[in-house]
């Protein structure tokens, strides 16, 4: 059974790669297409045949994406795709005896994309097929062959070409707010990685001094009181020292998740200050109504009942030093950390496994 659900996983690790490559590759293909199309139109009018190549191709690059994002028959689109636009190149090379700037530079990327989504034996089998097929309109234009090319009503020409003009200006801005999403979510991915503890996965000691001075600010602003706790693990240097640094690393996770848990509105907020300490901020809270929560947090660690052999309560528990915002003195962050941390030490020079408030 584990074996079966090692294939699965890695079945659908290899499906989310060539989702991620195939969607990647259309847009890659749609971007230099819609800048091909763009030089084209710049320069002359384009005939009904070069429309349809045109409104087939983004079809087939929306189509593509589309399904690849939601990781429909992921191998089988690839190879559609594929296809689909050697099919729309060759019929361009039928038009155009093989000689327009489209066909050429399509005939060169298809065969790139394919070798990178299906392999070397595709992408050469594809090669050899778009060559094959160049090669022979070219021949027969050589040989003065006539190719066929409907004429169409200019009125109707002019509308198709506003419309296949339209169509490539909505994909650049499409593009372009594609790629600025992505990009804000890679900044704003970045910017939590770098506020987030990465052993505990909550926040760390820079997010912790941006929330305690932001919360300074709007508690000055609005009146509202501001409580700030310190939280340390009762002789944790012996808990490492018993039982390892694996395990300590899981103690710490485990106190961190309960304490998080303890916190019911949005804007509190516990955070790693360091080493086996923790922060909790409790906006708009009133003092007792804060020990009160700090009390909840000290029984719910209990709760969890992490053996602990060296310390005197035989289990790991924490002790809690807190104090809140004296807006009448105007108290800015630093002191009320210097006095939270005070009152913590307070605590433990008193018995640990206990609350102090000053």
């Amino acid at each position: 059974m584990p074996e079966t659900i090692k294939v699965d996983n890695e079945a659908s690790d290899l499906n989310k790669r060539l989702a991620r490559l195939l969607f990647r590759a259309a847009l890659f293909l749609m971007i230099s297409y819609t800048v091909l199309i763009t030089m084209r139109l710049s320069m002359a009018p384009m005939h009904s045949q070069g429309l349809l190549a045109i409104v087939g191709a983004y079809s087939v690059f929306l189509a593509s994406m589309a399904l690849s994002w939601y990781r429909i028959k992921v191998r089988l689109v690839a190879h559609a795709m594929i296809a689909l636009i050697a099919l729309l190149v060759l019929y361009r090379s039928y038009v155009a005896g093989g000689t327009d700037s489209p066909v050429l530079i399509m005939t060169i990327m298809l065969p790139v994309a394919a070798i990178f989504l299906l392999g070397r034996i595709a992408g050469l089998v594809y090669s050899a097929v778009l060559i094959l097929g160049i090669v022979i309109f070219i021949l027969l234009r050589l040989n003065n062959h006539d190719f066929p090319d409907s004429q169409l009503e200019p009125g109707v020409l002019e509308v198709m070409q506003c419309v296949v003009i339209i169509f490539v200006m909505s994909v650049c801005t499409w593009i372009a707010w594609l790629y600025a999403k992505d990009t804000e979510t890679l900044t704003n991915s970045l910017l939590d990685q770098t506020r987030r503890d990465h052993l505990t996965n909550i926040p760390n000691r820079r997010a912790f001094d941006f929330a305690l001075e932001r919360e300074t600010r709007l508690a000055k602003r609005h009146s509202t009181s501001l409580c700030l706790f310190m939280v340390d693990l009762d002789h944790f240097k012996s808990y490492n020292d018993v039982y390892g640094h694996h395990a300590g690393d899981r103690c710490l996770i485990k106190v961190a998740n309960i304490i998080q848990s303890c916190l019911r509105r949005p804007g509190d907020m516990v955070a790693r200050y360091g080493g086996e300490e923790f922060a909790v901020i409790l906006p708009d809270t009133p003092l007792e109504q804060a020990r009160l929560l700090a009390e909840t947090m000290r029984h719910a660690v209990l709760g969890l009942n992490i053996e602990h052999k060296e310390s005197p309560f035989g289990i790991v528990s924490i002790t809690l030093g807190g104090s809140n915002l004296n807006l009448e003195d105007n108290m800015q962050p630093h002191e009320l950390l210097r006095r939270s941390d005070e009152a913590l030490y307070e605590a433990i020079k008193k018995a640990r496994h206990c609350i102090h408030i000053s």
